[in-house]
């Protein structure tokens, strides 16, 4: 059941596709090799995943994402050896890498490029994402896929070396360093270790491989079955360091954290085909613990692992729990590498536009009415009342300041509200309007700026559906709770127009912008949300501070 959220979040999938790959789910669950079935599980899903990635981004134009999905999975269709397992992982990098029209060339480079563009380091910027993607993906001691495929055609061709296999055996050396050496374990942490009994064979199975062996030996098989679930885990590693939260520590700390991924599960509830989880959580032996299941919901399990390693400077409250892995999904599934200027600035204005009419209202109460009128639409009545009487009282930035951005922009939207007290951001907005820019339709800013909520529209798929915030179930928030916590991207976007951040960067600032929101969170008790909007108030002080320091040392140096 899990696995249908990726036919909702990829409409352009035909009904044969989508048979074809139920029925190779099926076939794969035959396998009564359990090694064999994990790795092919993995390779799959990993492949799978990649490519749901590229479709969401754009890079597989829309009439090439059916086609090249069935090309995908295709090659998984009844098999039976390891070997086969890394021919069709093999084939479906190919594949993505055409549909994507990579260069040829280096498949690992092209795929990052693909993925997080190229490596680069800006001077006085934050950490590039591709250089996060390098540093996580060595940080798990992975072997780049080009060096597998590599080994295995020299090997078949006769003319593999120690050199062809030299850095296989370096991380296969650093792999042997990490393996903790595990130690007397009392009963409940044995049976909450268990729980990665696959994983572990897994593991063992490759720090056994001994290259000298290989280079004896001729026959492509064997090689192409020893270096099977290496190249799973490379390929599943590209997807964590793809997904990896800025700041993330789990992935750097524990070098086995992608080879632990289980994606078999205790023996009474198989999890090949079940939602990601995080498992083996709170033991020291397991390392901050383990993934388990299928990636179809990977992106919210790494940052539910994660949020554990950042540090909250002040108290949290109970919204912790489910809206840290919310807000930091808002940001690793959404990318703003492809978002335009444009864009930027139509956020930015409806964000003005919004605090504009509630500056309006305070001062006259025939525009009261009517934003008062649209606000009841995004509050609840006690809201409503509270900021109407503030801005009766004349306090303008305290009526304001616990109104939600994810609401300023949609009053701002509201067609009820075009002609009312007009100002300098509703002219610009109305010839922006005018030139019927695709890029800024209701559709598309709701996809570059909303947020994936799984739970309640069962997709990963960026959306904004101005909901109210949903209160609190019995003394704890929820995933529904924190999935209408719509704010932080449109503030994000109207904070980077404002201090006028080149948009080709944004990819850098704002997955720093949202860590330290998460982390500046002082949150009183249990329903007080504003604590959200003062976090955000807090980094964007903090952003504009330094770029007036910045500004003062440019002005002294000329």
């Amino acid at each position: 059941q899990a696995q249908y959220m990726l036919f909702v979040d990829e409409p352009n999938l035909s009904e044969a596709s989508i048979d074809h790959y139920l029925d190779t789910c099926a076939d794969i669950s035959g396998i009564h090799d359990t090694l064999l079935k994990a790795d092919t599980v993995g390779t799959l899903q990993s492949l799978v995943e990649l490519w749901r990635i590229l479709t969401v981004q754009n890079s597989i134009p829309a009439g090439a994402q059916d086609a090249s999905f069935a090309k995908v999975i295709a090659p998984f269709a009844h098999v039976r050896q390891e070997a086969e397992v890394f021919d069709a992982g093999r084939s479906g990098v190919d594949v993505l890498s055409a549909a994507a029209g990579a260069p040829a060339g280096d498949r690992q480079d092209a795929l990052m490029d693909l993925l997080v563009g190229k490596l680069r380091a800006l001077p006085g910027a934050p950490s590039s994402p591709s250089e996060n993607f390098v540093r996580i993906f060595d940080a798990q001691l992975l072997i780049p896929i080009d060096t597998l495929f590599t080994a295995a055609d020299k090997t078949a061709k006769g003319t593999a070396d120690a050199k062809t296999f030299k850095d296989i055996t370096e991380q296969l050396s650093r792999l042997e360093e990490a393996h903790a050496v595990h130690s007397s374990l009392s009963t409940e942490e044995k049976s909450s270790f268990a729980l990665g009994y696959w994983s572990e064979r897994h593991t063992e199975q490759e720090r056994k491989l001994n290259p000298d062996k290989l280079l004896k030996n001729t026959d492509k098989k064997d090689v192409r079955d020893a270096l099977a679930p290496f190249l799973r885990d490379s390929l599943l590693g590209i997807l964590y360091s793809y997904y990896a939260p800025s700041g993330a520590q789990l992935l750097l700390t524990n070098p086995m954290f992608v080879r632990s991924h289980d994606f078999i599960g205790p023996e009474n509830a198989p999890s090949a085909w079940r939602s990601t989880e995080v498992s083996g959580t709170g033991w020291p032996e397991s390392g901050g613990g383990r993934l388990m299941g299928s990636l179809v919901t990977l992106p919210y399990a790494i940052a539910e692992a994660e949020q554990n390693f950042l540090t909250p400077r002040r108290e949290q409250a109970l919204i912790w729990g489910d809206l840290v892995p919310q807000m930091i999904i808002d940001v690793t599934i959404n990318r703003w590498r492809n978002v335009r200027p444009e864009q930027i600035r139509w956020v930015s204005l409806h964000v003005q536009r919004g605090r504009a009419l509630f500056a309006a209202a305070a001062l006259d109460p025939s525009v009261a009415r009517p934003v008062l009128d649209s606000y009841r639409r995004f509050a609840t009545p006690g809201e409503v009342e509270r900021v109407q009487d503030r801005l009766r009282a004349g306090k303008f930035a305290a009526a304001t300041a616990q109104i939600p951005t994810s609401v300023l922009y949609a009053i701002a939207n509201d067609p009820a509200l075009a002609n009312v007290s007009p100002d300098i951001a509703s002219s610009e907005i109305a010839d922006m309007t005018a030139q019927n820019d695709p890029d800024l339709s209701a559709a598309a800013i709701s996809r570059c700026f909303g947020t994936p909520k799984p739970t309640l529209t069962h997709s990963y798929q960026p959306g904004l559906l101005y909901l109210r915030t949903f209160p609190a179930l019995m003394g704890y928030s929820s995933r529904i709770l924190a999935e209408t916590w719509e704010s932080n991207n449109l503030y994000f976007a109207a904070l980077a127009d404002e201090t006028a951040v080149p948009v080709d960067q944004l990819d850098e600032y704002v997955p720093e912008w949202n860590r330290s929101t998460i982390e500046n969170i002082f949150a009183t008790h249990l329903e007080d949300w504003p604590a959200l909007l003062r976090s955000l108030q807090t980094v964007a002080n903090n952003v504009r501070q330094r770029n007036s320091q910045s500004a003062a040392v440019h002005s002294s140096e000329e």
